[in-house]
């Protein structure tokens, strides 16, 4: 579509590469925000000692006072 575009002289030359750059930014962009969001989930994880997806603690309490 693009290619056709440019041949009919709707688009400038500069487009097409403009398109093609904005689009690896995003996906930059887009692989940055997963890696935050990840790190922060396992340092949340981490602090809290509490695995939300199995719903338990990382760590088991030891009881205190009882025999």
């Amino acid at each position: 579509m693009t290619r056709k575009r440019y041949r009919i002289g709707k688009i400038l030359v500069t487009d097409p590469n403009i398109a093609i750059s904005e689009e690896a930014n995003a996906r930059r962009a887009y692989i940055s925000a997963l890696r935050t969001f990840w790190l922060a989930y396992y340092d949340l994880r981490r602090l809290a000692l509490y695995d939300f997806e199995q719903g338990q603690p990382l760590l088991e309490r030891p009881e205190v006072g009882r025999r």
